[in-house]
């Protein structure tokens, strides 16, 4: 990514109205003389230059006209706009529907989020993720305390499971209901009660299980993998989702700011939640956004290196984790290790023309590992990226135009110089977002 350093002087304020979607920035200077308002020019250029050059990308964000590194973002009061001040010192005024994903870059000194002391995330079939504790369940109702938002609950119908902290990206097998256990063990069956330390069970043929000892459960499942919320298809009603530092997610229609917050409204909460924005970490767009994890390859080939395979992943790094890029990190996306072919029909997106956006790279925790996979990226046949990264390569944006009528895509990782070893390749919010 290569800094725009160009001049930029009052840029435009929000307004209501009159802004149009896409990328928008204003100029404005006054002198009284041509010696004046040229010595003015040069001295605000040199000025405006060398600070723009100095600052460092804080925030990447995905649009669909560019990819734009930005040193800071601000959110219209009505949640409709965002502004972004890029490493050139530029301001971009950019509706947000136009926008698949906005991430923050993290740094060795952040500040760091406090997260309480609870074991457990709850996480809900919206894709919402919160870390709790003191947990209770009476059959239909979850409660518990969230260090920043206090008692909440949850009705029954929308809990996905409860995973203990260190195990927050590992996904249940497809279709198991009940409780898992550290040693591996699992008992199928539907979950009547916990509380106080221990928690009841429903097993089909058997009956009511006591558990007795919580610190023994890695995981309640209250619905299958399946079960989910994801949808395939572009809606005219965007919501979203935000990922927080300490992998928390909360999903909802983003409704405004207040302070330094962003305000979110789930849809399990009867009034809104302030985030705020030194929290945030990530956020994604649906509705408006196709992401390419909800999407089942129509065709999938994995071929080991010496008989040795891992399977590609969505949603988390081949190791289990969040997928990190570099500084980035995200909550969405896909992993795959060399060699690894996904082939995707886009027949049902391609009614418009579309724009498919991502962030490519190796993933952090092989970083050092002198690892290497080449990427390839085909569209109906016909290659439109190949290139090799390594751990030392540095996240790459890809923006891919797609016409109407376009029938097929693929996405590979191959083998290095290297043979298999330490290539996990990360693909950041892949997703398809209308042209037009």
């Amino acid at each position: 990514m290569i800094a725009d350093c160009r001049l930029m002087i009052s840029p435009a304020p929000w307004s209501g109205t009159g802004h149009r979607s896409g990328i928008r920035s204003r100029y404005r200077l006054r002198s009284n003389s041509p010696i004046g308002r040229f010595s003015v020019c040069i001295g605000l250029a040199l000025s405006a230059a060398t600070i723009a050059c100095a600052a460092e990308a804080e925030w990447l964000i995905m649009h669909k006209q560019a990819t734009i590194p930005a040193v800071s973002v601000e959110l219209a009061p009505n949640a409709q706009m965002l502004k972004a001040v890029s490493t050139g010192g530029r301001t971009n005024t950019l509706r947000l529907t136009s926008i698949s994903a906005i991430m923050k870059h993290a740094t060795e000194h952040e500040r760091k989020m406090p997260t309480g002391t609870g074991p457990y995330f709850v996480e809900l079939l919206s894709g919402e993720r919160m870390r709790v504790e003191n947990i209770t369940f009476d059959g239909s109702t979850l409660s518990a305390d969230h260090f920043f938002l206090g008692r909440l609950s949850w009705p029954g119908r929308k809990l996905k499971r409860l995973v203990r902290a260190e195990e927050v990206m590992v996904p249940e097998q497809t279709g198991f209901l009940g409780i898992r256990f550290r040693n591996g063990d699992t008992t199928k069956g539907r979950i009547l009660s916990i509380g106080k330390g221990a928690a009841m069970v429903s097993m089909p043929d058997i009956g009511k299980i006591p558990v007795g000892d919580l610190d023994a459960v890695t995981a309640f499942v209250f619905a299958s993998r399946r079960a989910g919320r994801r949808k395939f298809y572009f809606l005219d009603k965007m919501s979203v989702e935000i990922m927080l530092k300490n992998n928390e997610v909360i999903a909802g229609q983003l409704t405004g700011t207040r302070g330094k917050a962003w305000v979110v409204e789930p849809e399990w909460r009867d009034k809104a939640v302030e985030l705020p924005v030194a929290f945030i970490r990530a956020l994604t767009a649906h509705g408006t956004t196709v992401y390419l994890p909800d999407i089942t390859p129509a065709d999938q080939k994995v071929e080991p290196y010496l008989r040795f395979v891992i399977p590609w992943q969505r949603d988390r790094s081949l190791s289990g984790h969040r997928l990190r890029v570099g500084k980035l990190s995200a909550h969405r996306g896909l992993a795959m290790h060399s060699r690894t072919v996904l082939q995707y029909d886009l027949s049902g997106l391609t009614k418009t023309p579309v724009t498919f956006l991502t962030v490519v790279g190796m993933d952090s925790e092989v970083t050092g590992l002198e690892g290497a996979a080449d990427v390839l990226m085909e569209l109906d046949g016909k290659t439109v990226l190949r290139q090799r990264f390594t751990s030392a390569s540095a996240p790459k944006p890809i923006r891919l135009p797609i016409p109407a009528g376009a029938k097929k895509m693929t996405i590979s990782a191959d083998f290095g110089p290297n043979g298999s070893i330490a290539d996990h390749v990360d693909w950041l919010y892949p997703g398809f977002v209308k042209a037009k």
